[in-house]
């Protein structure tokens, strides 16, 4: 399970992917992960992947 600071890292990498056009960071690609319980409010997720993950519980308002 990730915890809280590995997920904003992560989110931090995959906003430089976005914004670079794929040329810097990181897309996110969750599988099976547990992430239940997160605060991914306010995050920009724009084509990240979440297959098969447990989400219970995770924050995503004002997320993009």
């Amino acid at each position: 399970m990730l915890t809280q600071t590995e997920i904003a890292q992560l989110c931090e990498e995959h906003e430089r992917w976005i914004d670079s056009g794929g040329k810097e960071g990181k897309k996110i690609e969750f599988f099976d992960e547990d992430l239940k319980n997160l605060d991914l409010s306010g995050m920009r997720l724009d084509q990240a992947i979440f297959k098969s993950c447990d989400l219970r519980g995770t924050n995503f308002s004002h997320s993009s």
